[in-house]
């Protein structure tokens, strides 16, 4: 049986930082799990997922991702594949506007990042998050990896405009 071992939490709270970053990664754990929660943006915006690197954030474009968004408004499942400089979870994302504020969440898996010999793997596993261009929700289900083999401490959300106005993301290693 697997448990969770809480490492650091950080939060956003109304700040005008346009990223937030979460380090604490080393070899203490295999896998690790960061949940991210109460996420609110910029209108119209997306989020995206960089590796950090010594706390700095990687930005090579070798971030090869592939997956769905499923969709509330339609049954059409929104096609995912590409080679970036980040790892973008969503898209047109909510922000403070008629329809929604704070309602993305995520769980994303993180593997092999304090080695150093292998490629970082991340898993956007579950979450949820509101689109205002279609006025539903996606629900992502994505991995990337980063094909750059050197140790990895943290992740770090950005948004690609303005500001991440709330959000809080806890790091675990999983046991």
């Amino acid at each position: 049986m697997s448990s969770l071992v809480a490492i650091d939490t950080i939060s956003n709270g109304s700040t005008s930082s346009a990223e937030v970053k979460l380090t604490g990664i080393d070899d203490s754990f295999e896998r690790y799990l960061v949940i991210g929660t109460n996420i609110g943006s910029n209108y119209n915006t997306q989020l995206n997922i960089q590796v950090t690197k010594s706390g700095t954030a990687f930005s090579s474009a070798v971030y090869d991702s592939v997956g769905y968004n499923l969709r509330s408004d339609t049954t059409t499942k929104l096609n995912r594949s590409v080679l970036s400089s980040v790892f973008q979870i969503w898209n047109n994302m909510s922000g403070p506007n008629v329809y929604n504020q704070e309602t993305c969440f995520f769980y994303l898996y993180l593997t092999n990042f304090a080695d150093a010999t292998k490629y970082d793997y991340m898993q956007l596993a579950s979450g949820v998050a509101e689109s205002n261009t279609q006025q539903g929700y996606y629900a992502p289900n994505s991995v990337c990896i980063v094909k750059d083999a050197s140790a990895s401490d943290g992740i770090l959300l950005k948004e690609n405009s303005g500001q991440l106005y709330t959000g809080e993301m806890t790091l675990y290693g999983i046991k």
